[in-house]
């Protein structure tokens, strides 16, 4: 809700930055989403704030050109390129446009 405050008036606000530190457990939700198995236990309201989320970022990035980057943490056994599109999933909108930085971390 705090992005939808911006306004013309916010010039220097150029970039965004989102500490996604469960992303690889709450990626997996998209995975069931996809599948058609999702609406029992919440995961549907969870999609939507990702999804709400990634219409906003857009939003700001045609509006204000400011850039977002989520930072994600991942386990040692997995593999970059596996979190960045589960991100992808959650993300359709700004990663499919490229105005977002993915950047990956071990833990």
């Amino acid at each position: 809700m705090a992005l939808r405050t911006i306004t013309p008036k916010h010039r220097n606000f150029r970039r965004i930055s989102i500490h996604a530190f469960f992303i690889s457990f709450f990626a997996g939700v998209a995975s069931v989403a996809s599948a058609g198995v999702i609406g029992l236990t919440g995961e549907d309201h969870f999609l939507g704030q990702w999804s709400e989320l990634d219409q906003v970022l857009a939003q700001l990035w045609e509006s204000h050109s400011i850039r977002a980057e989520v930072l994600y943490y991942r386990l040692p056994t997995e593999v970059e390129q596996g979190v960045n599109e589960r991100l992808e999933r959650l993300l359709p909108q700004i990663t499919g446009r490229g105005i977002v930085d993915l950047i990956g971390r071990s833990w």
